[in-house]
C-alpha cells in the first residue's frame, strides 16, 4: 500500500512540475514582445531575455532540467519500474530532489527578474 501511495504522489508531483515548466517555457515571465507595425524582427521574443540576458539563460537551463527530470520520473513510474529495491527508491528520491530544487530555483529567478524589471 505504501509503495502504491508513493508512486501516485511522485507521479502527481512530476506532472505538476511538467505542466508548470512547460508553461514557463511557452509563456515566459514578463511576457513576450508583440508583433507591432512593420518591424516584426523581435516579435515573440521574451521581454526579460532582452532586459536580463544572463539571468534568463540561467532561468531557461533550470526550467529545462526541471522539465526533463519530471518527464523522466513520469516515464519511470508509468513504465512499471519496481520501487521495491533500495536502488530504485534512491533513484526516485534523487530525481525528485532535482525536480524540486530546479523548480524552486526557477520560480525564485522568475520572481526576481519580474521584480527587478518593475523598478
Amino acid at each position: 500500500m505504501e509503495n502504491n501511495m508513493r508512486r501516485q504522489l511522485s507521479l502527481v508531483a512530476s506532472l505538476i512540475a511538467i505542466f508548470i515548466s512547460y508553461r514557463n517555457a511557452m509563456h515566459p515571465p514578463g511576457g513576450v514582445r508583440p508583433a507591432e507595425g512593420e518591424n516584426l524582427q523581435w516579435a515573440g521574443q521574451s521581454i526579460l531575455a532582452a532586459i536580463y540576458p544572463d539571468e534568463y539563460v540561467i532561468f531557461l537551463i533550470l526550467n529545462t532540467v526541471c522539465f526533463f527530470s519530471s518527464v523522466s520520473v513520469c516515464l519511470l513510474l508509468l513504465s512499471g519500474f519496481p520501487l521495491t529495491s533500495r536502488f530504485s527508491s534512491w533513484l526516485l528520491s534523487i530525481a525528485m530532489c532535482i525536480i524540486l530544487t530546479t523548480f524552486g530555483m526557477t520560480c525564485m529567478l522568475a520572481i526576481d527578474m519580474t521584480r527587478l524589471s518593475s523598478n
